[in-house]
């Protein structure tokens, strides 16, 4: 018999290369800032910026976000 290590799921992800970071800014989306689905773009900024998972992210509403100075 043999017991499962549990470990916290933050834990056991991989984060993003700079290399990666780069790929996923270089796409097209971002280059066009698609205005027809404003939440491609912005998602991932939020998530890059904040560390906030995607499950987070979208439960967020526009009065939610904020600018900061």
């Amino acid at each position: 018999m043999k017991v499962k290590q549990r470990v916290k799921a933050s834990e056991g992800r991989s984060r993003f290369t700079e290399e990666d970071l780069k790929r996923l800014f270089a796409t097209e989306v971002y280059a066009r800032r698609d205005d027809d689905k404003p939440y491609q773009y912005w998602l991932p900024l939020l998530g890059l910026y904040t560390g906030a998972g995607m499950n987070e992210l979208c439960q967020l509403y526009v009065d939610d976000v904020v600018r900061v100075n």
